[in-house]
């Protein structure tokens, strides 16, 4: 299973994120994906409700 769905700047920093909904232009419920101790872990916390999909690198869609 492919947590990265893609990647935003942050602060100069290119950070890997994952959501759950999305439309044609923005993803939805975006969260941060973490590493830790060697694993892959989804953030609890939301890191924004909606991003525009154009803002968005390596972008890679689930639905559209």
């Amino acid at each position: 299973m492919n947590l990265i769905k893609g990647y935003v700047w942050y602060y100069d920093e290119k950070i890997p994120v994952t959501w759950d909904k999305e439309t044609k232009k923005y993803a939805k419920d975006v969260r941060k994906v973490l590493l830790k101790e060697n694993q892959l872990i989804v953030d609890q916390r939301i890191f924004d409700e909606k991003i525009p999909k154009k803002e968005i690198l390596d972008i890679k869609n689930v639905s559209s």
